[in-house]
């Protein structure tokens, strides 16, 4: 009888540790383990953090067939949109090109012009301002400054003329534009974002501390835990820098830190479907973010998501 539980025993503590060798991308050391897991077969326990440890690949045979997931946003923190509507005083803005001229009327059906309350589409601190035609065309140009009043874009554009309201609807990632009699100008956003929207990399070191339970983590391939802060994929939108950071708690997210030009935080929104970000694209036809992180699974998303 004794040898027989001796035996069961033994079996328990074999199938026991057997069961206990982490998979690919399984965590196998860190916070809550008082001794490290095994890997399977072909994988290394790499440290990622001094709370986490995970099971990675000793070499890369060939990319991983990416995993594509169009994600549900968690939320958003620290609102600041990066679109709004505004008034300004066209007598400070920038002068109208040769053949252009500022005409705002304070209602559809009135000739009364105000360019002291000038509405302007204002997106990631580049100002939009719809100038009318000295001809008196029924168009409007609307023209992008960066902050310093240096001209970035133009789109002459028909259907209406003498700008009354500027109106952008986050639902659908369009503006309206209205102007004499009622009629209106409806404009995609992305199609104002092609000339100040570009990916770039950038030192991880030279930004402010992460937000509370993010951090910096960039891998060098999407297949190891080798990392590379000081080339950190990141999106630029005008005087915008978006950051796809990784949570601590080591979930399969994003969160995407966007920084004003004072490096002031001014949104986050949670992309679950991936983490540890390898690299990222913009797709200026359709208006869409491509982040590729960690075994590179894929997290698609529209820029009008994260404005």
């Amino acid at each position: 009888m004794f040898k027989l539980l001796g035996l069961g025993f033994a079996t328990f503590l074999l199938s026991f540790v057997s069961a206990q060798v982490a998979p690919a991308f399984g965590q196998c050391d860190g916070l809550g383990f008082n001794t490290a897991l095994s890997c399977a077969s072909g994988l290394t326990c790499v440290q990622l953090s001094k709370d986490y440890s995970q099971c990675a690949q000793d070499h890369v045979s060939g990319p991983a067939d990416p995993q594509v997931v169009v994600p549900d946003l968690i939320g958003r923190a620290a609102q600041v949109t990066a679109v709004s509507v505004v008034v300004k005083d066209a007598a400070l803005g920038p002068a109208p090109p040769p053949g252009l001229v500022y005409i705002h009327l304070t209602s559809t059906g009135s000739l009364n012009n105000d360019e002291a309350h000038y509405p302007v589409l204002v997106i990631a601190g580049y100002s939009y301002w719809a100038f009318s035609y000295i001809d008196n065309r029924v168009g409007l140009a609307i023209l992008a400054y960066d902050p310093s009043n240096n001209e970035a874009g133009r789109w002459d554009m028909t259907g209406t003329r003498y700008i009354v309201s500027i109106v952008y609807n986050s639902a659908n990632g369009s503006v309206v534009f209205t102007g004499q009699g009622g009629s209106i100008i409806t404009v995609p956003i992305i199609q104002f974002l092609e000339p100040i929207v570009f990916q770039s990399t950038a030192n991880a070191a030279t930004q402010p501390a992460a937000p509370s339970g993010l951090d910096y983590i960039h891998l060098t391939d999407p297949n190891t835990l080798n990392t590379d802060n000081t080339h950190y994929p990141v999106l630029i939108l005008g005087t915008h820098t978006y950051w796809p950071l990784s949570y601590t708690d080591n979930r399969v997210s994003l969160n995407l830190v966007a920084y004003d030009e004072n490096k002031n935080l001014i949104s986050q929104v949670e992309l679950p479907g991936t983490r540890y970000i390898f690299t990222l694209a913009y797709d200026p036809d359709n208006g869409s973010i491509e982040l590729i992180g960690q075994g590179s699974a894929v997290v698609t998303v529209s820029i009008t998501q994260v404005l």
